[in-house]
Formats: structure tokens, sequence, C-alpha cells
């Protein structure tokens, strides 16, 4: 894996180049923040099941199915989405909220 992303929360291990090409933390900075919508749309799951607002959930459905917004963020760092998307799907079970 060539890309620069520090995303210990569900255990993402990367190489992390000195100097990352400035497209290579662009679209690193773009998967962390599609991943920390989707995250913080699973921790809040007791909220929306209060009735409270669903942000969030068009990145936790793509993350979760391996969508377009992850292909293409994992396209342009040259990770493979499935395993991205397994790694965050693990991440949600260990929880424990299924």
């Amino acid at each position: 894996m060539t890309a620069y992303l520090d995303d210990d929360a569900i255990n993402l291990e990367t190489d992390q180049p000195a100097a990352p090409h400035p497209y290579t933390r662009v679209w690193a900075a773009a998967l962390r923040l599609l991943l920390d919508d989707a995250r913080q749309y699973w921790l809040e799951k007791p909220l929306r099941l209060g009735g409270q607002p669903e942000d969030g959930e068009e990145a936790f459905n793509d993350v979760l199915s391996c969508g377009p917004m992850l292909r293409q963020c994992c396209e342009w760092l040259e990770w493979e989405p499935e395993w991205v998307s397994w790694r965050f799907v693990r991440w949600c079970e260990s929880l424990g909220n299924c």
C-alpha cells in the first residue's frame, strides 16, 4: 500500500512515506472523511434508534457496500476497496452493536 493514512480506530495499517505526493494526501484526506462520517454514524446508532437525524448514512452505506465513493478514493490511493470495507465491517462487529 502506498497511501498515507493514519486510522487506528478501524486498524488500517499503511506505509507512511516521508513526503507523499500532494494528490495522495488529498485522496487520503477524502477517504479519512468518508470513514469518519461512516464511523460516527455507526457510533450514534443509539441516537438514531431514538429518532435523531441520520447524518452520515450515505457514507456508512457506501463504505459498507464498497460503493462508488470508497472505490474512487481507493483507486487513487492504490488500495483495495474491498479490504477497506471488510476492515470497517470487522470494526463495527467488534463493537457488538450489530
